[in-house]
């Protein structure tokens, strides 16, 4: 039985342009989910660290995110909305 985040299942995704680390911390999450079994499925919950599908199988919630530049032209699409400025 594992209990430990696995590493490799924690590395960037192959066509992500960055990498980052989602530390979990109990708070509210509203998220689309597809599972390889087929379900599809939306949440909003606290303390997200597992989800259980339509189907019954439970899954764990990785710390990365999927993360790309984006254009200027894009930027000025989106209007410049909800942009967190990070810190070192």
């Amino acid at each position: 039985m594992r209990k430990e985040w696995d590493p490799e299942w924690n590395s960037p995704h192959p066509s992500s342009e960055g990498s980052t680390f989602i530390q979990w911390k109990g708070t509210d999450v509203c998220m689309d989910l597809k599972f390889d079994c087929g379900c599809d499925l939306h949440v909003d919950a606290e303390f997200a660290y597992f989800v259980k599908c339509l189907h019954g199988h439970v899954y764990q919630l990785g710390t990365q995110v999927n993360v790309r530049r984006i254009t200027d032209e894009e930027l000025d699409a989106w209007g410049k909305i909800c942009i967190v400025e990070g810190i070192e």
